[in-house]
């Protein structure tokens, strides 16, 4: 089974599947596809633990961890966020991508003049 293909995609899909799995009699753990009993709550721990090692190496008090739940889970806009916030995301997102890379969650298929970090 594909998982997603960006930062956010695995972001998201961590949070539910660690959500659902918290609550395992609640009918929300029947609609998610692909979580059996065994399904991949490692694989959510470690996309959860590389999120907060990305926001502790940019941020020392957890910002960035909180900041990349607003954007990505709450979904707000990026134009909510204050110019500092907007730059401790950059670098967040940017952290993120990279060690999501380095543990083989994402492939890096770009093409030549492409920027590596986008994460967005």
């Amino acid at each position: 089974m594909m998982g997603p293909s960006s930062p956010r995609g695995w972001f998201c899909r961590a949070h539910c599947v660690l959500d659902a799995q918290a609550r395992t009699f609640s009918p929300q753990f029947e609609r998610i596809r692909g979580t059996g009993p065994l399904y991949s709550r490692e694989e959510a721990l470690s996309v959860k633990i590389i999120a907060e090692r990305a926001s502790k190496a940019c941020t020392s008090n957890g910002v960035g961890y909180a900041l990349l739940t607003r954007f990505y889970l709450g979904e707000a806009s990026w134009w909510t966020f204050t110019e500092t916030e907007q730059h401790h995301l950059r670098k967040t997102i940017r952290h993120f991508s990279r060690a999501l890379r380095e543990a083989g969650f994402l492939t890096a298929d770009l093409r030549p003049g492409e920027e590596a970090d986008r994460g967005l």
